[in-house]
């Protein structure tokens, strides 16, 4: 797979070990496109229960001000190197 699609529901992998997992984070994170690690780390907690690459922008508008549109593509490269990680997974109802 080479990209997480607007319509796929992503959650966090559960199977993480949690020391590794935060490292491989943080590294992500830091290098994403969405501007201020805070966006980027709410984008994580937000992967608690399963969200689209939609629902995940329409959120950010809310709390950061950010165009949904525009965020789109960088919500997408982040949840594809998180998938790449496997610190995400795609819901099973995807």
């Amino acid at each position: 797979m080479n990209e997480i699609q607007m319509g796929a529901s992503c959650l966090k992998n559960p199977d993480l070990a949690s020391a590794a997992s935060q490292v491989v984070l943080a590294s992500v994170c830091d290098h994403s496109a969405l501007g201020p690690v805070g966006v980027s780390r709410r984008i994580w907690e937000l992967l608690e229960t399963p969200q689209t690459v939609v629902s995940i922008c329409r959120i950010l508008s809310r709390e950061h001000h950010l165009d949904p549109q525009a965020s789109g593509p960088a919500v997408e490269a982040l949840l594809t190197e998180l998938y790449e990680c496997d610190l995400i997974q795609l819901s099973p109802d995807t």
